[in-house]
This record gives C-alpha cells, structure tokens and sequence, in this order.
C-alpha cells in the first residue's frame, strides 16, 4: 500500500475514533448492561468452565461466543471499569472504519482503473459508513459490542475476498480462501446477522465480472 493510502488510512482512523472519543465518558447503560457485563459472574474469568459457557449459551436468545469472550477479555484487562469497555468498542469500529476504507479503494481500483484521487473518495465512503448516526448506539452502548466486533470481521472479510484475485499461485489462493473462511466464522460468532456476507460477496464478484 503506498505511504498516501496509509495517511488516509491513518486519518479515517483517527476521525473516527475522535468523533466517538465522548464514548469513553460513558458508564455502564441500565438497559441490558447489567445482563451483559455487570451482574454476569460468567465472564469474569477465561477458566475451562467459563469457557464452556461463553461457547455454549444462548444467553438472552443469541448465540455470539466472540462477544462473550471479548467482554471476559475486556474483565480481564480493566474489572468493571465502563472506560475500558467503551474504549475496546471505540477501537474495534475505528479499525472497521480502515477496513471500508480499503474495501471500497479496492472496488475503485477495479471499476475505474487508472484514476487518481480514489484514496480521497475511499476515504469519503469509509467516513459515510463510520460516523453515520446509525453507528452510535454501537459503538456508544456496551451491551452493543456485537455490531462493532463482527463488523471488524465482517469487513476484514470482505476486503480478503477483493484480494482474492491478487493471489500468486494455488497455495496463496489457498491460503487467502482459509483466510476468508476463518473471517466469516468470526463474524458469524460475534453477531448471526453476518450470515449476509455470501450474498454481498457473489454481488461484489459479479460486479467485478462485468468491469473487465
């Protein structure tokens, strides 16, 4: 990736995770956080039995292992400390934010091949995505953490299928495809809407099809 794609990747970066910086200020919300995080004996700890809980409940009727685990995990590093909880949040829907950002610079690169400035118009598309109103309550609420941690998968999953096409001999593709594979599991495991993915892949295929 050249060094002014990497600025803008740096910038889409640091917009975003400004623009939800207030985030941090946040305490736990008395809706489903207490559900969640703060009366839930079951992630404080990463022992074998509460592992086995994590990978097995449909606690409050959805199955989201990947959550669970990244709330344990987020125990792990700050107690009950809402700051810690909102900043792991707020750092999973920057790094989304990248991701679109390198998503779309690949769908541009394919549909208008040889033009200039498309980091600034990836870079819009990115921005669109990550500050849209829509996102707030992800981001800004803990009991959301679902939709920013399969987000990240979500689009890192995407931007490996654009990829898929720069693979250098069948044990790189090979590679890429068990990449993508993997991706998806994590995106199904952290939220079940994700199962969308496919469909947005086959479009994304087709549409690269027809500019060739």
């Amino acid at each position: 990736m050249k060094y002014s794609s990497r600025i803008f990747a740096f910038g889409v970066f640091i917009v975003t995770a400004l623009a939800f910086a207030g985030s941090l200020m946040n305490g736990f919300v008395g809706l489903d956080d207490p559900r969640h995080v703060l009366d839930n004996p079951n992630i404080r700890g990463l022992d074998p039995a509460r592992l086995r809980w994590i990978f097995t409940t449909w606690h409050m009727g959805h199955y989201h292992p990947l959550t669970w685990l990244s709330y344990a995990l987020d125990y792990a590093l700050w107690g009950l400390d809402p700051r810690g909880f909102h900043l792991t949040s707020l750092i999973l829907h920057a790094g989304s934010a990248v991701l679109v950002f390198l998503s779309a610079r690949e769908i541009l690169k394919a549909a208008l091949p040889g033009r200039p400035r498309l980091d600034g118009c990836a870079a819009a598309a990115a921005l669109f995505y990550a500050l849209h109103p829509l996102r707030v309550e992800s981001v800004a609420w803990v009991s959301e953490r679902r939709d920013v941690l399969s987000g990240l998968f979500f689009f890192a999953a995407l931007l490996a299928h654009l990829r898929m096409a720069a693979a250098t001999g069948r044990a790189d593709a090979r590679r890429r495809r068990l990449a993508l594979h993997a991706l998806f599991a994590g995106a199904l495991l952290s939220k079940a809407v994700t199962v969308t993915l496919p469909p947005l892949l086959a479009a994304t295929a087709s549409a690269a099809l027809r500019t060739r």
